[in-house]
């Protein structure tokens, strides 16, 4: 069963790693589980990561490094926008976990999905993009698909 996409606010962005995947994930364990963060919020929340190893858990994670906030950065750009550089594909190994995987041409993506195919335990894929890189559709213009630099 597929759920509405919901439109959160605030800081109820960066708690979807912990409230809404690792929920899932511990609820349904037969079941692929998948998600989309961001650099800045998985900082907020990485700590599931290791929940989730921990428990043997299987979600599929895609983190989209941007250099930050850039959904605020289209409010209002500021340094403090920005966030400390991790080696976020580091992480799984050092929670004990599998090895994360970095993405930086679409080669690379290519490969990551097939690997994604044949590992079991949980994925983690950081997908690098640059710093303004985002889709229309976060700057509330109309519903879109086009994904751009917005510069």
């Amino acid at each position: 069963m597929r759920r509405q996409r919901e439109n959160y606010t605030g800081e109820e962005k960066v708690r979807i790693l912990r409230r809404h995947l690792l929920g899932a994930a511990m609820a349904a364990k037969n079941r692929r589980v998948i998600l989309f963060i961001g650099d800045g919020s998985f900082q907020l929340t990485c700590q599931a990561l290791s929940t989730m190893i921990r428990n043997g858990l299987t979600p599929k994670i895609f983190l989209i490094n941007n250099q930050g906030y850039t959904m605020e950065r289209l409010t209002h750009d500021g340094s403090y926008n920005d966030v400390q550089p991790w080696k976020n594909f580091a992480l799984p190994v050092i929670f004990g976990g599998a090895e994360g995987m970095e993405v930086r041409t679409e080669g690379d993506l290519e490969r990551a999905f097939e690997k994604i195919e044949t590992v079991s335990p949980l994925s983690f894929t950081e997908i690098h993009l640059g710093k303004w890189e985002h889709c229309q559709s976060l700057q509330g213009d109309a519903p879109s698909t086009e994904c751009g630099t917005g510069e």
